[in-house]
């Protein structure tokens, strides 16, 4: 895609929301950034700054012409365990982080198809990918958007337009240093000693924090990668994470073409294969002729013979040789 067009940021009056406007600016979109008060948009420049509140249909207006949407809009709670976090705290979140984004989208998705296209750009969270306690409400909701992603990405590829999701790591914004505290579950005496090693733990990452304005960048970058995959990182954390998940999504691709189904569940944990959130059965693939393919490339290494010696080993040796092609298919479905 080249930089230019009309975008709309939702969320944008602060943290990755307001950088990622103003990278999208910097490179020549016609950049709307939205948010609830327009007055938090104050120093904005190069741009419009327009109210929209996902939770208020009446407010959300998208322009004819639109290229861009990022969904960035979304809202955290108390990082408290599932048994004590109140019905109201899950509703709240899920009010702005699931149903708002989709209201938005909604809206979006004729405007581009009648435009020729377009991108739409989720912003989740890396901590989909691990099981960290205490996020269960906030994790869900963003889980809940990776996998609407996955299946408007299916819908909506025939229009032309991309859907894809960037997953944040630690990244230097308000929201980050408001939660920059133990955890709420440690007034729950059950939870204590669990909150305290997460408090411990999350001093040994700070160096880590990527600024908002080099997360953009690499934001604006994936929106403006035609070719990319669904998933992204922004950061050299959560593109550390993103890659391992890939890594085992391929590998059980490999492993159940070759027939060790049984293996490919454990390495895995699914029952229907996917590359970069597209899914496929075996027998869709062998439809296609793409088992023939994988299974060479697995001959070839050894897998047959030395799987069982080493099995993490020959997974990413299959990696190296197979993964690109594997993407590569599975951007045509």
């Amino acid at each position: 895609m080249n930089a230019e067009g009309l975008a709309v940021v939702t969320g944008a009056s602060r943290g990755i929301g307001r950088a990622v406007a103003m990278e999208l600016a910097a490179r020549g979109f016609d950049t709307v950034a939205t948010m609830r008060d327009p007055a938090d948009g104050a120093g904005l420049s190069g741009m419009r700054v327009e109210r929209l509140d996902v939770t208020d249909p009446s407010t959300i207006r998208l322009p004819d012409d639109l290229r861009v949407l990022v969904n960035n809009a979304g809202v955290e709670t108390d990082n408290l365990p599932v048994e004590f976090m109140a019905a109201e705290s899950w509703r709240k979140l899920f009010e702005t982080n699931v149903f708002g984004l989709v209201e938005v989208t909604r809206r979006a998705v004729p405007l581009m198809r009648a435009g020729g296209g377009g991108v739409v750009c989720n912003i989740t969270s890396s901590s989909t990918l691990a099981p960290v306690p205490f996020l269960g409400t906030y994790r869900a909701s963003k889980a809940a958007v990776t996998a609407i992603g996955e299946s408007l990405a299916a819908e909506v590829a025939q229009f032309g337009i991309r859907v894809i999701e960037v997953m944040p790591g630690p990244i230097e914004t308000d929201m980050l240093a408001t939660s920059d505290q133990p955890a709420a579950a440690i007034e729950h005496a059950e939870y204590r000693a669990l909150a305290e090693k997460m408090w411990e733990g999350r001093q040994g990452i700070r160096d880590s924090y990527t600024s908002a304005p080099e997360a953009a960048r690499r934001i604006v970058d994936a929106i403006c990668d035609d070719d990319g995959p669904l998933r992204y990182g922004c950061d050299p954390l959560s593109e550390g994470d993103r890659q391992r998940q890939v890594g085992a999504r391929d590998a059980a691709v490999v492993l159940v073409i070759t027939g060790l189904a049984h293996t490919a569940l454990h390495v895995a944990d699914v029952a229907i294969i996917g590359v970069d959130g597209v899914v496929a059965t075996r027998e869709a693939l062998e439809e296609r002729g793409v088992g023939f393919l994988v299974e060479g490339v697995a001959d070839l290494a050894g897998l047959r013979t030395t799987w069982f010696a080493d099995p993490w080993e020959n997974v990413f040796i299959l990696l190296e040789k197979v993964s690109r092609a594997a993407r590569a298919y599975y951007r045509q479905y």
